[in-house]
């Protein structure tokens, strides 16, 4: 009796063991279903711009593929929210991630409204050469309720600037928002060749015993004196020009004020 209790037992556990072998599930021909990502994409829903008082900010929407889903701009950690803040101006690539890891990325602009507007400044009245009677006048297109400035002062709604010496001077507009612009006007002298400089000349250097004919170059035409503009203003603030004695200096700096000035055929 023992003797066949144990036959049927070994037999049935050879069965089992038979069975086990026999179903491996590495072996399965079925194959796992892949996610589709094809479904997934991702728009904008909601942008501001970027100015001088805030930075901007966007919002987007997830479609398709499966939810939950997680967003990521510039390759940064993914978050669940759908709205990035604190953006300067500029273009950024946001990605979203779906429960599959299925993603999809969306490249989205931030405007810059920082300087939508401008400043124009222009000269009213010559500096004079030694003096400090010039004057510029600015004005502001594109915005609203301006306030000007002059070489970094204080601002104010004032539109003029004199008492202004000859020189170039930085003027700053800012709007009611607390934008600025800013641009930069040359306040000049008002010398003229014809009118100031030409007859010192004529009178000191165009002359027989100098730059009247007997040594070049010839000043008594008027190209050569533009052309040696830079040399004159030099030689007559030295004393070595004209040969008969220095000028008086008031002549000496209308000479140097013209060439400052930029030498102009004025």
């Amino acid at each position: 009796m023992i003797y066949r209790f144990l036959r049927y037992f070994l037999i049935a556990a050879l069965a089992i063991y038979i069975s086990s072998c026999g179903s491996d599930d590495s072996m399965d021909p079925t194959p796992v279903p892949q996610a589709d990502c094809s479904t997934l994409a991702l728009s904008m829903s909601a942008s501001t711009s970027a100015d001088c008082s805030s930075l901007g900010s966007v919002e987007v929407s997830a479609t398709g593929g499966m939810s939950p889903y997680t967003f990521s701009v510039d390759g940064g950690s993914f978050q669940s929210s759908a709205t990035f803040s604190d953006l300067e101006a500029g273009t950024y690539q946001v990605t979203t991630k779906d429960a599959n890891d299925c993603t999809s990325t969306l490249s989205v602009t931030i405007a810059d409204e920082s300087n939508s507007f401008t400043v124009t400044a222009t000269q009213t009245e010559p500096s004079g050469c030694t003096t400090s009677e010039g004057e510029i006048e600015v004005s502001a297109a594109g915005g609203s309720t301006y306030e000007f400035s002059i070489n970094g002062g204080a601002f104010s709604s004032s539109m003029t600037f004199g008492s202004l010496e000859r020189g170039s001077y930085d003027v700053a507009a800012r709007d009611e928002q607390g934008c600025t612009t800013s641009t930069t006007v040359e306040v000049l002298s008002g010398i003229t060749l014809s009118g100031h400089v030409q007859p010192i000349i004529d009178t000191n250097c165009a002359i027989p015993t100098c730059h009247g004919g007997t040594q070049a170059p010839d000043f008594r035409v008027k190209s050569n004196i533009l052309a040696n503009a830079s040399n004159i203003a030099l030689r007559t603030g030295n004393g070595s020009m004209p040969p008969a004695g220095t000028l008086d200096q008031d002549l000496i700096d209308t000479i140097a004020c013209w060439v400052a000035d930029g030498a102009a055929d004025n």
